[in-house]
């Protein structure tokens, strides 16, 4: 899938935030009774974690953010593994850390000018102001204290900096204090329910300070995405000279409707060559179509953003000649186009990359992505316009089911995306084998795929490499695999694609002179990414969208072989999905089938499926092995030739 880049890209960046590459984790707790007594020490503990918010209206923000951590094993140093972000609109103006033993004494200490940074440029994105300070502040044996503190000067309060936890490592004391001018009125919302709220007035401000004792996480998974602890948003800011109010989202769909105004205008010339393109065709959803097509099609995603142009497109007209674009330009350019059949069209700010749920009664600057709805009727017509393998109506599972904010001349209007069934993201598989001596299988694969399946085959648009395809499909290693006739036959309008291939697998079981060993994850045969990924820094749901897989094997195996171990029947579901598993061997003949169905969306949750036993199924069915162990018979010349199955 393409890669998603947003409007709001540097809005999140400018929230200050200390980006970690963590594990996941849930909502803070207090410290067991084990750790207070110190029997069981986590490998990192936040002696104190303090942010310090100092609100200008004319001059922005002042961000100071101050920790100090106890190291105490090999977890822990990512405490000191920091990111911190610079952007045209957010500057670092000072950084020190000291890293110490536990007697005091002083390791080693670091200043801005020690800090290493780089530009964070890729083949999508080909400039920025953004750049990207790193440290790694460890000791060199255990225990030791890692102290710093940094500030972050953001010139706007509309970016206005959440407070996060940016991991669950227990936290002895914790604070986020606000400072602001008289009358300067700004909104909260308390996710850890847990704070003390002190508040005083002085001559010239108002101060509030939120502020926990003793919270901690899951000692057995520290790490997390980012947890929110409060979530703050100014009445009314000044961006870019540009005056908004965040009280709903009427009003701040209005301001970015200002903001963008007169940026979808083509010019005469390309409004000639856009009606040629749909010569002929009356039908407004067919225009719609085509329009969609030829954009995610015909220009190239990249992005290129300096100050304002984070958030603001570039003048359709520039985009069109360019050829290039990122969300916001190409969603631009294809609204401009619209307007010139008179068909009505909105762009949406989507929430895509961040797994954190927004909250549709508190408006902020929570988007991240930019995608467009037509109106044709009394249909709204959604379309990514940088996701060329999903037609018009079809949405990637990262914005499918999400908020959006639709704007208009009239301000913004908050709904929801639409959302797939598990029936529209289907892969089904049928495959018919003979298995030799050797561990060579031959056979004959017929598979369907959907919707969001067609990931498999990158979107499922070119089809030119069928052997490579029904590698993907079987999950099988291409150099183990030999093709001998392949097709693949791929429609965009309906999003889905069929495959039939014949050929034989090398060393697709194991054997020895007594046993004959199926694949490892022979019961997880119709999952060809795993559930988990532990080696992962960042793990992730294998299915992050309703979806559904059914697989069946029929396998002919060598004359004299007994079924010793095989995967058991199962049959297990909850509110998130069901699986069932059937195995049987007649004979030399194994008959397996599996059909799994997942029906939630991780879209605007903050974790997977809390099914904890189909978790369980899942887990145990990839570690379960089929072993066959041969019989005293020996096998006839007849039996043991390598014939090409048949499917049936």
């Amino acid at each position: 899938m393409p890669k998603i880049r947003g409007i709001f890209t540097l809005a999140l960046l400018a929230a200050g935030v200390v980006l970690l590459h963590l594990h996941a984790g849930g909502e803070p707790t207090p410290f067991s009774s084990a750790q207070r007594r110190g029997a069981s020490l986590p490998d990192a503990v936040w002696l104190y974690d303090t942010w310090h918010v100092e609100v200008s209206p004319t001059h922005g923000i002042l961000l100071d953010i101050s920790r100090k951590a106890r190291v105490n094993g090999p977890q822990g140093r990512v405490v000191g593994r920091l990111k911190i972000w610079e952007t045209f609109y957010q500057s670092l103006t000072d950084f020190s850390a000291t890293i110490t033993d536990t007697l005091g004494g002083v390791l080693y200490s670091v200043k801005k000018e020690n800090l290493e940074y780089g530009f964070p440029f890729s083949d999508y994105r080909l400039y920025s102001n953004d750049r990207l300070y790193t440290a790694e502040l460890t000791g060199s044996s255990f225990p030791y204290l890692v102290e710093y503190h940094y500030r972050l000067q953001i010139d706007n309060t509309f970016f206005w900096p959440d407070w996060v936890f940016p991991d669950a490592f227990p936290r002895q004391e914790a604070s986020y204090t606000v400072e602001v001018p008289h009358l300067f009125r700004y909104r909260t919302r308390p996710v850890l329910q847990r704070l003390e709220v002190s508040s005083e007035r002085t001559l010239k401000r108002d101060v509030t300070r939120w502020s926990v004792e003793n919270v901690g996480g899951d000692p057995d998974h520290p790490g997390s995405a980012p947890a929110p602890v409060l979530f703050i948003a100014p009445e009314s800011f000044i961006v870019a000279h540009q005056r908004g109010s965040a009280q709903s989202w009427e009003t701040l769909g209005r301001w970015y409707d200002e903001l963008t105004r007169g940026r979808r205008t083509l010019s005469r010339r390309q409004v000639d060559e856009v009606r040629s393109w749909v010569s002929g065709e009356s039908d407004p959803r067919r225009i719609v179509s085509r329009l969609k097509d030829m954009v995610s099609r015909n220009w190239r995603y990249v992005a290129i953003e300096v100050g304002i142009g984070g958030w603001r497109p570039h003048e359709a007209a520039s985009v069109f000649d360019s050829r290039y674009g990122d969300c916001k330009d190409l969603t631009f350019l294809w609204l401009g186009m619209l307007d010139v059949f008179n068909i009505l069209a909105y762009p949406a700010l989507v929430r895509a990359r961040n797994p954190q749920p927004l909250e549709p009664d508190f408006p902020k600057d929570w988007f991240d992505h930019v995608i467009g709805c037509a109106i044709v009727g009394a249909d709204t017509i959604w379309a990514d316009l940088t996701a060329p393998g999903y037609p018009e109506g079809r949405l990637p599972f990262p914005v499918e089911d999400r908020w959006a904010l639709v704007i208009g001349r009239d301000g913004g209007q908050l709904c929801r995306t639409p959302a797939s069934s598990a029936e529209e993201n289907r892969l089904v598989r049928s495959l018919v084998g003979r298995l030799g001596e050797d561990g060579r299988l031959s056979f004959v694969l017929h598979a369907d795929v959907r919707g969001h399946k067609l990931g498999i085959f990158g979107g499922g648009g070119a089809a030119d490499n069928h052997a490579r395809r029904a590698a993907e499909i079987l999950g099988v290693l291409p150099g183990r695999l030999q093709i001998d006739t392949a097709g693949f036959l791929f429609s965009a309008e309906s999003l889905a694609a069929t495959i039939d291939a014949a050929g034989t697998i090398a060393e697709w079981a194991e054997t020895t002179d007594k046993r004959l060993i199926f694949p490892l994850e022979f019961a997880g045969w119709a999952a060809p990414q795993p559930l988990n990924n532990p080696g992962s820094e960042e793990p992730h749901e294998q299915r992050p969208y309703p979806c559904q897989e059914i697989d069946s094997l029929v396998i002919v195996l060598p004359h004299g072989f007994a079924p010793e171990s095989v995967p058991r029947s199962v049959e297990a579901g909850g509110k998130d999905g069901s699986i069932t598993i059937t195995t049987h061997v007649t004979g030399d003949t194994l008959k397996f089938f599996r059909d799994f169905e997942a029906l939630a969306n991780r879209a605007d949750r903050a974790v997977g499926p809390q099914t904890g036993h189909m978790r369980e199924v899942l887990n145990a069915l990839q570690r379960a092995n089929a072993v066959f162990v041969r019989q005293n018979t020996p096998p006839t010349p007849a039996e043991s030739a390598p014939d090409r199955p048949n499917q049936k």
